[in-house]
């Protein structure tokens, strides 16, 4: 039992649920906005932290209190929303311009929420099954707490076996902070690149052979990423990979109802009938 509701009931058939399968992680750097995100419809996504106002993914991460994060987030049924189980009970807010304030409702009161157990000591070799999520180091270890941490371990646990990081770009100044708009002190900036110094220099460097050994490939799509421990894939190719089995566009549903013996028996008679242009029939 690592995925549980607010009530502490576990999710058991979670886990694996996304077999096999591709999905996109998008992260909070500006060189997401440089992408056509129209590619990722086809797609299974998991975003952090505010990304959702850039783009509406298919789940969502966080670890930091929930009033930080944008209200329709938190209301939108169609985002699984996987979050530490300590803030069921923690306020949210509404960040609408015509209600800025608390929203009067709290996390255990959302659609669609999966709730974790977090630990800050991070252990490389005990990271993707320890019962616990870690997302990270406390201060008395170092410090340095990310929220990509346990999204990828819910990715695995998820089933997902191949990952595309977007906007993983760790390396912010007064010009390039988020792909949603955020203020960010200089002593701020200095905080969020010694947490990514550590991710460059520690945490990934270590999970890679850990990854590696139970065949869950990441990939960084952003070949300027300071992030270079995961192998660079084009943002094409990698919708191709995720995408590619779904030929929505041009497969064909005609004769699809008849009975597999039938289809069988018929089989090769209409992939000649497909080539020569004569199958399905015209409408």
């Amino acid at each position: 039992p690592m995925l549980f509701s607010a009530e502490g009931n576990s999710f058991p058939g979670l886990v694996g649920n996304y077999k096999g399968a591709h999905a996109f992680l998008i992260c909070g750097g500006p060189s997401f906005k440089e992408l056509d995100h129209s590619h990722l419809d086809r797609c299974w996504t998991m975003a952090l932290n505010n990304s959702p106002i850039t783009y509406r993914p298919n789940a969502w991460c966080s670890v930091d209190d929930p009033a930080r994060f944008a209200k329709s987030i938190w209301l939108d049924p169609t985002i699984m929303k996987f979050v530490p189980f300590d803030h069921t009970e923690k306020e949210l807010w509404d960040n609408s311009p015509a209600n800025w304030g608390p929203l009067n409702k709290k996390v255990r009161e959302c659609p669609n929420v999966v709730y974790y157990r977090r630990n800050e000591k991070f252990e490389p070799k005990r990271f993707l099954f320890e019962m616990t999520f870690n997302w990270g180091d406390h201060s008395k270890w170092g410090g340095g707490r990310s929220c990509m941490l346990p999204a990828l371990k819910t990715m695995f646990l998820l089933g997902f076996r191949n990952v595309y990081l977007l906007g993983c770009d760790l390396n912010m100044d007064g010009s390039n902070k988020y792909h949603f708009h955020e203020q960010r002190t200089k002593g701020a900036q200095n905080g969020n690149n010694n947490t990514y110094k550590k991710m460059i220099e520690t945490y990934y460097p270590k999970l890679k052979p850990e990854f590696d050994n139970h065949g869950f490939k990441v990939y960084n799509c952003n070949k300027n990423s300071k992030l270079e421990v995961f192998p660079y894939l084009p943002y094409s190719e990698a919708i191709s990979r995720a995408s590619g089995p779904l030929d929505i566009d041009t497969e064909i549903s005609y004769g699809m109802y008849k009975k597999y013996g039938e289809k069988v028996a018929e089989c090769e008679k209409i992939k000649n009938k497909i080539k020569s242009g004569d199958y399905p029939p015209k409408k």
